[in-house]
């Protein structure tokens, strides 16, 4: 009868999702922007974009960086965004 929410991180994974998605498809473009169509050398990029996934990943898990994200104002979520990005880089 009534569904119970997730809890923990799952509430927010399509954030963490979205945040992956945008990470990766930004290194591909860097990759294939360096290297043009030769993607024999972008492969070589593969476990570099592993690495960045699995980090974003563990990042958000482990310092719960999505709570309260719905309630941020735009100022406060500028500065969490620019603090997340500026540990995982």
């Amino acid at each position: 009868m009534y569904r119970r929410k997730p809890q923990g991180w799952l509430k927010y994974i399509d954030f963490v999702l979205l945040d992956v998605m945008s990470l990766i498809i930004a290194c591909f473009l860097a990759a294939l922007t360096r290297h043009g169509a030769n993607l024999a050398a972008i492969e070589q990029y593969y476990f570099i974009f592993s690495i960045y996934t699995l980090m974003t990943v563990l990042f958000h898990i482990v310092n719960n960086t999505f709570a309260n994200v719905m309630r941020r104002g735009y100022y406060k979520e500028f500065v969490a965004d620019f603090a997340n990005k500026g540990y995982t880089y």
